[in-house]
C-alpha cells in the first residue's frame, strides 16, 4: 500500500510517500495524518470507538507526560515503559544527532501533543518531525525494527546530476562504512559533486542498536533510495525507519 500526499510550502513542495510494511506482509488498518512538517501513522479505530483501555491510555499521557519529556532535556535518546501488565505503555523518542537538547525536548513536546490529539486511544502510533521521532505501543518495542519506511523529500529548483540517486546511494554507502557510525551511532559526509552542488548526508541509528544491527538497518534504507528521490530536483530528503535513518541535503 503505497499513499502519495503534497503540501505546499511558499515555492518548496514537500512529498511525503509512506510505505507501511511488516514482515513483507502489507499492514491494514492504518490512519495517517499528514502535514508540512511531520507524519503520523497509527491504528484505524472501529467504528470511531477506541481500541484500547483506559488504564493504557494514562499510562501513555504518563510515560510521555513525564518520563520521555522530562529525559528530552538530557538525552537525544530515550526508551522507558509505564504501568502494568496488561496495561504497560512502551515508549521511546530519538532526535537528529546534531540537534541540541532543548530543541529535542521542544520537538518532543509537539509530537507528543500531535500524538495525543490525533492516535488517542489507539493502542500504538509513529510520528515523524525533522528533528525527532516518537513511538509507543502496547506491547515491547523491539529494538531492531525495519517494519515501516517513510520516505521524505522537499523538490528545490536546483539542477543536479542525471544519476543523481546513484550519487546519493553510494555517498550512504560510504557513510555506513564510516568508522564513527559503531562509536556515535550516526555518521556525516560531505561530497563535493559539481561546480554549483555540495552533499550533506548522514545515517543515525538508536544508540542501543548494535554495530552489525546498525549497518543492516541503514543498507535497508538504502535499498529505497531509487524509490523514494526521483531523479531531478530533490534537494532535501530523508529516509526514516524506526530504528535508523538516513538523509541528505543538497547544496
Amino acid at each position: 500500500m503505497t499513499m502519495l500526499f503534497s503540501a505546499s510550502i511558499v515555492t518548496l513542495r514537500l512529498f511525503l510517500l509512506l510505505v507501511i510494511l511488516s514482515h513483507s506482509h502489507v499492514i491494514m488498518s492504518q490512519t495517517t495524518f499528514v502535514d508540512e512538517n511531520m507524519v503520523l501513522t497509527c491504528p484505524a479505530s472501529i467504528n470511531n470507538i477506541n481500541t484500547s483501555s483506559y488504564a493504557f491510555i494514562h499510562n501513555v499521557h504518563s510515560l510521555f507526560n513525564r518520563k520521555l519529556h522530562s529525559e528530552a532535556g538530557n538525552s537525544l535518546y530515550y526508551s522507558a515503559t509505564e504501568g502494568h501488565f496488561p496495561d504497560t505503555a512502551y515508549g521511546l523518542y530519538l532526535c537528529k544527532f546534531d540537534i541540541t537538547f532543548q530543541s529535542c525536548q521542544r520537538c518532543i513536546a509537539t509530537a507528543v501533543k500531535a500524538v495525543m490529539k490525533k492516535c488517542n486511544g489507539t493502542r500504538k502510533a509513529i510520528i515523524w518531525y525533522r528533528e525527532c521521532m516518537v513511538r509507543y505501543s502496547d506491547k515491547s518495542l523491539p529494538i531492531m525494527d525495519t517494519s515501516t519506511v517513510l520516505c521524505m523529500y522537499i523538490v528545490r529548483n536546483v539542477s543536479v546530476p542525471r544519476n543523481v540517486t546513484g550519487i546519493l546511494a553510494q555517498s550512504f554507502k560510504d557513510v555506513i562504512a564510516m568508522p564513527s557510525l559503531s562509536s556515535f551511532s550516526y555518521a556525516t559526509k560531505e561530497t563535493t559533486i559539481s561546480r554549483f552542488n555540495t552533499l550533506h548526508s548522514y545515517g543515525q541509528c538508536i544508540p542501543v542498536l548494535s554495530a552489525d544491527d546498525c549497518t543492516e538497518c541503514l543498507n535497508k534504507s538504502v535499498d529505497w533510495v531509487s524509490k523514494c528521490f526521483i531523479q531531478r530536483g530533490t534537494g532535501f530528503g530523508r529516509i526514516i525507519l524506526p530504528s535508523c535513518n538516513i538523509g541528505y541535503e543538497l547544496h
